[in-house]
């Protein structure tokens, strides 16, 4: 009898370290199922890769992922990967990277590496153009904009974090003040239930033709005062984007040289995915307030104009929207939620 009580409890301790051995979710056909992105910063979600990997992403849809000493470590389906709400929008998880703050992003042709202290974490290799969602299931709710501004090389604002929306899941909000470029866009973003994290986190984004780049994200709660800031410093080290939560003394950061200083879209954004229903799915109003512009020292003059861009069913009387255009350094995006 104790022989078989023996032998049951090795078995049950095999199941468990089995159990607890497998990492990420394994698909029926043998593939990784990517769920929130690949990560090379361990305090983030998604599936984790060792630094220094290289992610290719192939023709045939499939992607795969080495190891800095070129051992393989995973393949996934860009098909079967779930979907990702992202400030650029809805992305596949296999497009979607997370990378520790003060991380600089670079690339040539098809090859875009990201580099922390000077060494090469994560390497990202594209043998196909990036995918695209449509229709789009995220939406600019409502945002101002100056679509053409000539040279931009410093662009801060500052917010209050508004009134949190309902939690409920499938739910993701964004607020920025953003540049965008030609097919690129670098943003310090207030998120909401990001990763179906239930709360406020700020992140400083990246997204572009690899796919879109999220530095390690803060904690943030209503009221905490925001600045979100983007500066040129040029050379190597182009655009540092930089948010920062001015209530706790905290912030995340990235850099990348991908996106210019002339001829870019300046915002100020809400962003929403497209399952919201109501107007208690979005936050409550939010001000961005002594906002600077400049290209090398000198103040650029943006004109603002009101654009919004609703999921189909809902109407901008409904969800309470509304773009107050104070002045060029003062816009309040109105919302019904308060």
């Amino acid at each position: 009898m104790h022989k078989i009580l023996k032998l049951g409890f090795v078995i049950l301790l095999v199941l468990c370290m089995a159990i607890i051995m497998v990492g990420p979710t394994m698909a029926d056909d043998g593939y990784t199922k990517i769920q929130d992105g690949f990560t090379v910063d361990p305090s983030q979600h998604g599936v984790s890769i060792a630094q220094g990997s290289t992610i290719y992403h192939l023709a045939n849809g499939v992607t795969d992922v080495y190891s800095v000493n070129g051992e393989f470590e995973l393949e996934a389906m860009d098909s079967e990967a779930n979907t990702v709400s992202t400030p650029d929008g809805l992305e596949k998880a296999t497009f979607v990277y997370n990378v520790p703050s003060g991380s600089h992003i670079t690339a040539q042709r098809n090859v875009c590496q990201v580099y922390d202290s000077g060494i090469i974490i994560l390497t990202v290799v594209n043998t196909i153009v990036h995918p695209s969602t449509s229709p789009p299931a995220t939406y600019w709710l409502e945002s101002s904009q100056d679509t053409n501004v000539n040279n931009l090389g410093y662009d801060v604002g500052t917010w209050i974090t508004p009134k949190a929306p309902t939690l409920r899941s499938g739910i993701t909000d964004f607020l920025f003040n953003g540049i965008q470029g030609s097919g690129t866009i670098i943003q310090p973003v207030l998120e909401w239930n990001q990763a179906g994290s239930g709360r406020w986190t700020g992140a400083a984004w990246w997204a572009g033709a690899y796919g879109s780049f999220r530095s390690t994200p803060i904690n943030v709660k209503t009221g905490d005062t925001i600045d979100g800031a983007m500066e040129y410093v040029g050379g190597a080290n182009g655009w540092y984007v930089d948010f920062q939560d001015n209530s706790t003394g905290q912030n995340t950061d990235l850099s990348t040289d991908l996106v210019g200083t002339s001829n870019v879209l300046a915002c100020c954004t809400l962003e929403a995915s497209s399952a919201i229903q109501s107007k208690t799915d979005i936050p409550g109003s939010t001000t961005f307030s002594n906002m600077v512009f400049q290209y090398q020292s000198q103040n650029v003059n943006v004109v603002w104009t009101a654009y919004y861009s609703l999921p189909p069913g809902l109407t901008k009387s409904g969800l309470g929207l509304n773009v107050d255009i104070v002045s060029s350094s003062e816009v309040i995006l109105q919302t019904g939620n308060n």
